[in-house]
């Protein structure tokens, strides 16, 4: 783990990167499962030869009616991103220069995934997914396992970290896992079938467009 993510940190830092990923992972699967049970959602659709730009979040947020000025984050590929930062230098600014710790274009707050590909990316509200962590009864969240007779003798010890969190796309309920299991897998989370529009389309804080990463 402190190789994978960060050998100066030690143990500490990897296990807060280690958490920010599997959430993100569940993040992202719920947004494929939104997607996926709305259409209305996507304002067009793949291939669409259009570069990324203003106009196309422009577009994708109009319906939202009174709530579209809201709209400040996108979710978009590592492609993208590198594209924005060689061919919009005036809008591009990195995190080290916003001080609410994200890089920012033309104004939106800027999300790095890959989940949805080259060519889609998402525009999104602040708060619109709700997050929150806890420790029900009985979870103990942090503990070291001794194996005395571990390490070829010399003894080991096995970290275990736990964490309870709700994510939840505002605007929908989650109906339950579709298959293999009931559980909240990204499988499910990313199934059509787990969710359901709960309020009008205008106030759903989401949005997917279809964008061309290569020209421009």
């Amino acid at each position: 783990m402190v190789t994978l993510y960060d050998a100066k940190g030690g143990i500490q830092a990897g296990l807060a990167d280690y958490w920010n990923g599997v959430f993100q992972r569940r993040a992202t699967a719920s947004l494929k499962g939104i997607q996926a049970a709305v259409s209305a959602l996507t304002v067009n659709i793949l291939p669409n030869t259009t570069a990324f730009g203003l106009d196309l979040i422009i577009d994708a947020t109009v319906d939202a009616d009174l709530y579209a000025d809201q709209f400040d984050t996108i979710i978009i590929s590592p492609a993208t991103k590198g594209k924005l930062q060689k061919q919009e230098k005036n809008s591009y600014v990195p995190a080290s220069q916003t001080n609410i710790g994200f890089d920012t274009w033309a104004g939106y707050k800027i999300i790095v995934d890959k989940t949805f590909g080259d060519n889609m990316s998402v525009v999104a509200r602040s708060g619109a997914l709700a997050f929150g962590t806890g420790t029900p009864a009985g979870m103990v969240p942090f503990e070291v396992e001794r194996i005395a007779n571990g390490g070829n003798g010399q003894g080991g010890d096995i970290l275990h970290s736990r964490q309870s969190v709700v994510l939840h796309p505002q605007g929908f309920n989650y109906k339950g896992g579709v298959s293999p299991t009931e559980a909240a897998t990204t499988g499910n989370l990313a199934h059509s079938g787990s969710w359901e529009l709960a309020v009008d389309k205008q106030y759903v804080p989401f949005r997917f467009f279809a964008h061309d990463v290569t020209g421009g």
